[in-house]
């Protein structure tokens, strides 16, 4: 049986469109077991359903350009070879997105200097763009259909290395170990409770905010607090700063080792080591017979902690897939989710979703003396309209980071009333910190200050004071178990206490501005 004329060749490069329009989900489902699988969770679902919708939209892709060549209307010969060509658009922003780091906030600074002609010139400039794709259509699609065919071999790589690794790999690798049994049932105190906002930054939630920005829970915070106003991070990135907070010690460079492991190079130590290997503030603070919880955000605290929790629940921070689907059709709507521009909001929205109710009910659970939770706001994207009050897919301001502050300042006061409706705020130890400034605040506004806040509020203290004196946020981990083994009670022996901590650790702007990778954050 003969096959329909060049039917072999438009399958041939609808896979490989497929493949290419796949690329985000290939670039996290095929790290089920690489070291950078530390960030993600991927499982066998995310691979089959990677396969199955490569054959999918293979096929679709495939049908539509079958039909436009087999049809006798030029019209619907132009709509459907239009919308293959459009399908390009996913693979474009990809490389615009991960490749050259381009996000909507770089694209309208770069175009700031047309002024008020920008709107008619983009228009314009669109449509000539639009108008050549019609014009000379027959060209444009021969050209593309050449390149689609000269990446066809890749179409087949990735979907052998996928049966590959479902075939021969170790996908439990990526699961989460037990937790641990509770040391004890009921009420229990002293309690302290984390609170590490991604990306606070001092300068702009206090020091000098913005005109207009209302931040009232912080600042009702503060005044309750001792507030640290020159306090620095334990390092210049989310990698390297909450290791060094949670493990008490400075850590100089972070790298995944396996999708259960993190090696840490400390400052003080020769090589590196396994940050699930050391001991930490959660398994001190269980030895000191203590049930710890956690609710985070980019690291794997649950694969590397469980032993010392009793509760847990962690985020990756992904574009695509690697969520930890549950079923099948969950990861193949994920994935097709994932090949839209907006992905990266999308799930920070949901992640900020996730971690809100995490943190609520673990903050209120009185059963538990120590709460971890690593908030993912005011990080970028910019997920919030401060003027709709509302979660947006759609927030390209330059200045859209303050938009997420008053998201963060809104999630403050959340758990705040969940704590008092509960009668626990009185009795709770709360410390909000963070792990890094804005790191494009330079860019934004010309400032490049790398302090971040850090808000001590002790149980049953309802009148604060400012701290001036430099602080690195490492001594968050040698506080808390101060405060759960209630060595600290009063003001007075909360600044005294920070007073012998000066000197430990260094305080370093330098080092606390130091440009690492940063995780993709925009669409």
């Amino acid at each position: 049986m003969r096959l329909p004329r060049g039917l072999l060749r438009d399958s041939v490069a609808g896979l490989s469109l497929a493949n290419l329009c796949l690329l985000g989900a290939w670039a996290e489902v095929l790290l089920v077991n690489a070291p950078r699988a530390y960030f993600l969770k991927v499982t066998g679902l995310d691979l089959v359903a990677a396969l199955l919708n490569l054959l999918l939209l293979g096929v679709v892709i495939t049908w539509l350009v079958r039909l436009a060549r087999r049809t006798q209307h030029p019209s619907v010969r132009r709509v459907v070879t239009g919308v293959v060509l459009a399908a390009l658009l996913v693979p474009i922003n990809l490389l615009r997105r991960e490749v050259l780091g381009l996000g909507p906030a770089d694209l309208l600074a770069a175009l700031s200097g047309l002024g008020r002609a920008r709107a008619p010139i983009l228009a314009l400039g669109a449509g000539l763009i639009v108008w050549a794709i019609i014009r000379f259509q027959p060209r444009v699609w021969a050209g593309v259909n050449a390149l689609l065919l000269f990446l066809a071999p890749f179409a087949a790589l990735t979907s052998l290395r996928a049966g590959w690794v479902l075939l021969t790999d170790d996908l439990s690798e990526t699961a989460d170990p037990p937790l641990a049994p509770r040391i004890h049932e009921g009420a229990r105190s002293p309690r302290v409770l984390i609170l590490l906002f991604d990306e606070l930054d001092e300068r702009l939630v206090f020091t000098n905010r913005a005109d207009g920005l209302a931040l009232p829970e912080f600042d009702r915070l503060s005044a309750e607090a001792v507030a640290g106003t020159q306090t620095w991070p334990a390092g210049p990135d989310t990698d390297t700063s909450i290791p060094g907070l949670i493990a008490g010690r400075l850590v100089v460079r972070a790298s995944p080792a396996s999708p259960h492991e993190l090696s840490l190079w400390f400052q003080d130590a020769d090589g590196p080591v396994g940050w699930s290997t050391e001991p930490s503030l959660f398994s001190k603070a269980r030895a000191l017979g203590m049930d710890v919880a956690v609710a985070g955000w980019y690291h794997p605290y649950c694969r590397l902690f469980n032993a010392s929790l009793t509760r847990c629940h962690w985020e990756p921070h992904t574009i695509v897939t690697a969520r930890g689907a549950r079923s099948l059709a969950a990861a193949i709507t994920a994935q097709w989710a994932g090949m839209s521009p907006w992905s990266n909001r999308r799930n920070h929205i949901a992640n900020y979703e996730r971690l809100r109710h995490e943190a609520v009910t673990l903050a209120t659970d009185s059963t538990i003396e120590l709460v971890f939770a690593h908030l993912s706001v005011p990080h970028l994207p910019p997920i919030y309209d401060r003027g709709r009050d509302a979660l947006t897919l759609h927030n390209y301001s330059s200045a859209g980071y303050l938009d997420n502050l008053v998201l963060a300042d809104r999630l403050l006061g959340e758990i705040r009333r969940s704590l008092e409706g509960r009668g626990l705020w009185p009795r709770t130890h709360v410390i909000v910190t963070s792990d890094h400034a804005w790191r494009l605040a330079a860019r934004h506004d010309g400032i490049a200050d790398h302090r971040v806040p850090l808000l001590v509020k002790l149980a049953g203290r309802t009148s604060g004071l400012a701290y001036t004196r430099p602080l690195n946020t490492i001594v968050v981990h040698d506080l808390t178990l101060a405060l759960l083994a209630s060595d600290v009670h009063t003001t007075d022996q909360l600044t005294a206490w920070l007073d012998q901590q000066r000197g430990r650790f260094p305080v370093s702007p330098d080092r606390a501005g130091g440009q690492l990778p940063m995780p993709r954050s925009d669409p």
